[in-house]
């Protein structure tokens, strides 16, 4: 697969073609028409990206399953930057 450079008039190709727009195209144009940068985020190695840190099976303290948020991602399931 040859790796094409992002540029207006390649995106703009596409368009005109019908041919939807990959991910890296999308965040270009909108960094290019807004001036914002949009970034990415990083899954949580904690949960796994669910934002759940564990259930709490104790039948006799909680009649049914509490779910308790992962405390690195506080229940996000990604990592923010800072």
């Amino acid at each position: 697969m040859k790796s094409e450079r992002l540029t207006l008039s390649v995106i703009g190709e596409r368009l005109e073609h019908g041919l939807p727009l990959t991910i890296e195209q999308s965040r270009y144009l909108y960094n290019k028409a807004s001036g914002k940068k949009i970034v990415p985020r990083k899954r949580c190695l904690e949960c796994n990206g669910t934002g759940v840190e564990r259930y709490c099976l104790n039948m006799e303290i909680y009649p049914e399953k509490v779910v308790i948020r992962c405390k690195t991602c506080s229940g996000t399931g990604f990592l923010r930057k800072s």
